[in-house]
């Protein structure tokens, strides 16, 4: 025989029930008014003190991860709506059509991300590499004093960072707040912003997972990466030996090109001679024999 039970229990009163609805519509209210905020950044400690903020540390006060228009607050910095940020591009969603360095969108590069962070040191740092789950994204040299722009692919001067790199801008107070860093030092007690376009090696993710970002700091760099060139004025220039914070060269100026060999180059013996050819954006790249073990000026 099946035997039920009826249990005797007090009932809420009218007017504590509607306090209790009350209570739980405006804790909702708040819940989905922070979530919806541009850039995620209120929840965010702008300010940090206490055991956190100690004076060796760099501080994340915001980011932006988000499948949306406007990352960071930026005019014409988006993201492709699709519940993923498309690096690898192996996910169905990812509609990769072109080079990973193109915008994301129907055009297909890869997506961004943007970091908010405070030195809290009293002297500068340098940003010198990030990583993102284990893969390395470095500074692009070529963003150096150049507005950021990524309504277009990369054209002529690089207007966003390449895929597998970054670049660094003020924050949103700061004058010329869209203006990206001629290099990858922060200023003690400095707040910038970090773009960064995901490398393709790196494997699509899905919204709300976790991503391991590690921000290593070191010291600026004096000289060329291996890989990289950098340019300095001629001898008898001011500041001789200072770097150019672009690659622009002026009409009639002669300059010298520090180049720091690829890994990647075969070993050059001693009077071989290399071809070198120096491509600078016109219809025909300028081309140079020269032999190893010489020197000219």
């Amino acid at each position: 025989m099946n035997k039920i039970i009826f249990g005797r229990r007090r009932a809420v009163s009218e007017t504590i029930g509607t306090m209790l609805l009350l209570v739980i519509t405006v804790v909702g209210a708040v819940m989905i008014s922070n979530f919806l905020q541009d850039g995620f950044f209120q929840g965010v400690n702008q300010n940090p003190s206490g055991v956190e903020a100690s004076s060796d540390s760099i501080q994340l006060t915001g980011f932006d991860t988000r499948d949306a228009e406007d990352l960071i607050n930026i005019d014409d910095l988006h993201n492709e709506f699709n519940q993923i940020l498309c690096a690898k591009g192996n996910d169905a969603k990812c509609t990769m059509s072109g080079t990973a360095d193109d915008i994301p969108g129907v055009i297909g590069g890869t997506e961004f991300i943007a970091l908010q962070l405070r030195n809290m040191n009293t002297g500068s740092v340098f940003l010198r590499n990030i990583q993102i789950n284990n893969e390395l994204h470095d500074w692009d040299e070529g963003t150096a004093g150049i507005e950021l722009k990524a309504v277009n692919n990369l054209g002529a001067g690089t207007k966003y960072p390449r895929a597998g790199f970054f670049s660094i801008i003020p924050s949103p107070d700061r004058p010329n707040s869209e203006k990206q860093f001629t290099s990858q030092e922060v200023q003690g007690n400095e707040e910038v912003r970090v773009i960064i376009k995901l490398d393709e090696k790196l494997s699509d993710i899905k919204m709300w997972d976790s991503m391991v970002i590690v921000v290593n700091l070191g010291a600026g760099t004096k000289y060329p990466r291996a890989g990289f060139f950098s340019i300095i004025p001629s001898p008898d220039r001011p500041n001789s030996e200072k770097q150019f914070t672009s690659q622009e060269v002026q009409g009639n100026e002669e300059v010298r090109v520090i180049i720091k060999l690829d890994e990647k180059l075969s070993d050059i013996k001693m009077w071989d001679s290399m071809v070198i050819v120096v491509n600078f954006g016109g219809s025909q790249p300028a081309q140079f024999i020269i032999s190893s073990g010489d020197a000219k000026w």
